[in-house]
């Protein structure tokens, strides 16, 4: 029993994560729709996330390839808390004029968590093309690049997590 106690002691002390470098910025009013989530659907799953107006990212994904998206909606809109609770669930955005960049944590190994950074432009306040992945979770140096092409496009939703974080704070 000692040793399971020990052993576990280890491994939560020796989690580590990998700083994020982009700052957070607030949104200028009018940039990107705030009221609901951003969405893409890619090899059989969604991707979305929330982005609030003082440069929060919140990221989802469905790992269901059979969802509609009223199914969606609510997967989405029930994954809250118990979804965001984890790091690799948050991170932060920036827009300067209509280039975006989002830089959030990756799920990683549970003893590491590294950074993806996602660079596109926002084509119109509901659209958001993302055209390049830098990093993945293999490695912190040496960051390996992927030319994506993901549409995200804007979906209302009522009901909205807040933005508050002690992982962006």
């Amino acid at each position: 029993m000692r040793f399971l106690v020990l052993l576990t002691f280890i491994f939560c002390a020796c989690t580590s994560f990998e700083h994020l470098t982009l700052e957070r910025s607030n949104l200028a009013p009018g940039t990107l729709r705030l009221n609901g989530y951003y969405y893409e659907r890619s090899n059989g799953r969604f991707n979305a996330f929330f982005l609030s107006s003082n440069g929060v990212f919140r990221g989802f994904s469905s790992g269901v390839d059979t969802l509609d998206m009223k199914g969606l909606d609510k997967q989405v809109g029930g994954a809250f808390p118990k979804e965001f609770d984890v790091r690799y669930a948050w991170g932060v955005f920036q827009v300067n004029g209509n280039e975006i960049e989002i830089e959030r944590w990756l799920p990683g190994t549970g003893l590491l968590y590294t950074t993806q950074l996602l660079k596109g432009r926002v084509l119109n306040d509901s659209t958001i093309h993302i055209f390049l992945r830098i990093g993945d979770d293999s490695s912190i140096n040496n960051k390996p690049q992927y030319e994506v092409n993901e549409i995200y496009r804007f979906r209302s939703l009522s009901l909205k997590p807040d933005s508050v974080s002690i992982f962006t704070e």
